[in-house]
């Protein structure tokens, strides 16, 4: 669904390829232009990709957590399970999977 709705506009499409890895959102020119330039791992989803997912999880549970009374143990453990659903969704390359490892084993 999201590479349909990325295809024909260059910056929806930059967007979905360089949070999700989804590559073949980019228009052909795009992908061109990029491997000129050098800029192609721009789009490959890193360990930064999951450190901010992983940041923004615990951020929003905490928040949500401290709402409903609960204990930051479920904040943690929902950050993970988004985590680990993200990792997925970018189709779990091996920085991403290395990286939500590490989320999940120091995070």
């Amino acid at each position: 669904v999201l590479l349909d709705a990325a295809r024909g506009d260059d910056a929806r499409g930059f967007v979905v390829a360089s949070t999700l890895g989804q590559r073949a959102a980019l228009p052909e020119r795009a992908t061109e232009a990029l491997r000129r330039a050098g800029l192609w791992h721009i789009v490959s989803v890193s360990g930064l990709h999951v450190a901010v997912a992983s940041l923004l999880a615990l951020a929003l549970g905490l928040r949500l957590c401290a709402a409903a009374g609960l204990r930051v143990t479920w904040a943690v453990v929902g950050a993970w399970a988004l985590v680990a659903a993200y990792v997925a969704l970018t189709g779990a390359s091996a920085p991403a999977v290395r990286a939500g490892i590490m989320a999940g084993l120091f995070g």
